[in-house]
């Protein structure tokens, strides 16, 4: 059971306002289409009397992947295999974009996972077809694919597109990542929404939907898995939204994203009622119960171009429990107003980019403790020559829509960078039929642990740099890069240090059509300043390029870990594939 407040509000059940609604949408989806169809018949038969001239191009790429380890449980399949391709149909003025992908992971590691899409397009209307991706808004749709059917349009100013298929749920992913190899079973997630406005790339207004819910009565999407003990309850959730964007003088420039999400974190509970003018609307498109949450997000930014600078106003606001299964991921229960400024001078050498703003969480004093602070990012970039170039930056704002990974204590672990300095150095310089450089980095952050596990669980403090130098002869095709390197991660109770060189060599031979590629490193490895064993790394590629559609290439990595506190293992990992481009 959830707090409730009047912006987390339970909902009533539908009505036939939503049969209709939902009619009326897929009455227009087929009318389009039919529009769609009929306009590249014809204009098809004109372009034939104009043009017979029919091109094919692309690309295709097969590969397998080999896998053995020694010392820990297995982590991937011992043998897979995938097929990638890019093909393009062109017809006179007409493109026919394809995309596919299968791939075949067996042993009781996987199941087997293909993907195949085509974007054909003619002048202004472009049909998905398969896994495909569309971007509605921040907090709508974006980045997340989908199989299944989607359209867009843009006759003019009017600005139509839509979608209906399938979509992922990346905690499973998530977890197999945290777990080794094991998968956890999911429900089959259906979506479908649509985009519908009027404008411009600089002038345009759009109203969103966007609808996604667990068939519980659907198979799992995974059949043969490891489960450790966690089950996903299915979910449903709805989003309504806007997005538009004013251009003044071509200076002044004004844009805005709103939305409103119905979220259910399981929707087999019992449907429930509620009388409440304000969010009676919802009624006609959701089905709520008890564990319904509506909650809100948007924000407004103002930027003014001069000559040599730009200055700019945003304020953003993501109301507590506002998550939508359009999106990969979100900070929810946060406020910001920022100003931002860029500028640059001597020449286009020196530049200035920097935000600075206040922000603070706890919106509906859910917690006991808020937080205020002061948010900001700079970054200054200064290139005196052409061959140095020196970079320093900071911020401390965190990423809203990704996660990252870094390994901590040998385990892999989902993080967001909440704050980040760098200092960054590159010099190059070329002499002759000689290049040689120095490149310098060290990085300073702050990192909040996302894992779904709370083993760690805590803000890590991190510390990155290297050094790195580059010698290359042209003559002899020949390239070497020796570096060092250097890594630290605090937590409450643990501090972890690695620490070592590398060396990465190039030779190319044959006039560079064959290429041989080495790369070892050697680290050291020390947890609360004692020592844990080593990890040597070393990796081999062989790149032959037969002609220049026709392409081979073969690596090979081999990782020894030896540990004190966690088990060692020796793991390998190799691929051959063939390239083809046509």
């Amino acid at each position: 059971m959830y707090p409730t407040c009047k912006h987390s509000i339970p909902l009533r059940s539908k009505n036939a306002i939503a049969d209709c609604c939902k009619k009326a949408f897929f009455f227009g989806v087929f009318i389009c289409l039919f529009l769609f169809s009929a306009m590249v018949q014809s204009q098809d038969l004109e372009e034939i009397g104009k043009s017979t001239k029919v091109k094919f191009s692309g690309g295709l790429n097969i590969s397998s992947q080999f896998y053995n380890v020694n010392g820990i449980n297995a982590r991937r399949s011992p043998f897979s295999w995938v097929i990638n391709g890019n093909p393009v149909l062109r017809i006179g003025k007409m493109s026919f974009p394809f995309s596919f992908s299968f791939r075949d992971q067996r042993f009781g590691f996987g199941t087997p996972f293909n993907k195949f899409g085509v974007s054909p397009y003619y002048k202004w209307a472009r049909v998905h077809i398969g896994w495909r991706s569309m971007n509605f808004s921040p907090y709508s749709m974006s980045g997340r694919s989908f199989l299944g059917f989607g359209a867009e349009l843009k006759p003019g100013k009017l600005r139509a597109s839509g979608f209906i298929g399938t979509i992922r749920n990346p905690l499973a992913q998530r977890d197999t990542i945290v777990y080794g190899a094991a998968l956890i079973p999911t429900y089959k997630r259906r979506a479908y929404g649509f985009k519908l406005g009027y404008g411009s790339s600089r002038n345009y207004i759009d109203l969103i939907y966007f609808k996604a819910k667990d068939d519980v009565n659907a198979p799992p999407v995974t059949d043969e898995v490891i489960i450790p003990d966690i089950e996903l309850d299915p979910a449903e959730n709805l989003v309504l939204g806007t997005s538009f964007r004013l251009t003044l003088f071509r200076k002044f420039i004004f844009t805005s994203n709103l939305s409103v999400s119905a979220y259910a974190d399981n929707s087999t509970h019992e449907s429930i009622k509620l009388a409440n003018g304000v969010y009676r609307f919802f009624d006609n498109f959701f089905d709520p119960n008890v564990s319904t949450q509506v909650s809100f997000a948007g924000d407004a930014h103002a930027r003014i171009n001069l000559k040599k600078v730009q200055l700019g106003v945003r304020y953003r606001r993501v109301e507590p429990h506002f998550r939508s299964l359009g999106i990969t991921y979100i900070q929810s229960d946060v406020e910001s107003v920022t100003t931002t400024a860029s500028m640059h001078m001597l020449k286009r050498r020196l530049r200035f980019n920097g935000q600075l703003g206040l922000e603070r969480t706890n919106l509906r004093n859910y917690d006991y403790v808020g937080r205020r602070r002061v948010i900001g990012s700079i970054r200054a970039q200064f290139v005196p020559q052409p061959e140095i170039m020196v970079m320093g930056q900071y911020s401390n704002y965190q990423y809203e829509t990704q996660d990252g990974l870094v390994e901590l204590n040998d385990t892999l672990r989902f993080v967001s960078v909440t704050q980040n300095s760098g200092l960054f150095f590159n010099y190059n310089k070329q002499k002759g039929k000689m290049r040689y450089g120095v490149n310098f980095n060290a990085q300073l952050q702050s990192v909040k642990d996302q894992s779904p596990i709370a083993r760690l669980g805590n803000d890590i403090q991190s510390l990155l740099g290297g050094l790195s130098v580059n010698l290359e002869w042209e003559s002899l095709q020949l390239r070497l890069r020796p570096s060092v390197h250097y890594s630290r991660y605090l937590l409450p109770q643990l501090k972890q240090e690695r620490y070592g060189f590398g060396l990465n060599v190039r030779k190319g031979f044959l006039d560079d059509k064959l290429s041989l590629s080495l790369y070892s490193r050697y680290a050291y490895n020390d947890v609360n300043e004692r020592n844990n064993g080593t990890v040597w790394t070393s990796r081999a590629n062989i790149d032959f390029r037969i002609t220049d559609a026709h392409t081979i290439q073969l690596s090979s990595t081999w990782m020894k870990r030896n540990s004190i506190i966690s088990p060692s293992y020796d793991e390998w990992r190799s691929r051959v594939s063939y390239g083809m481009r046509f």
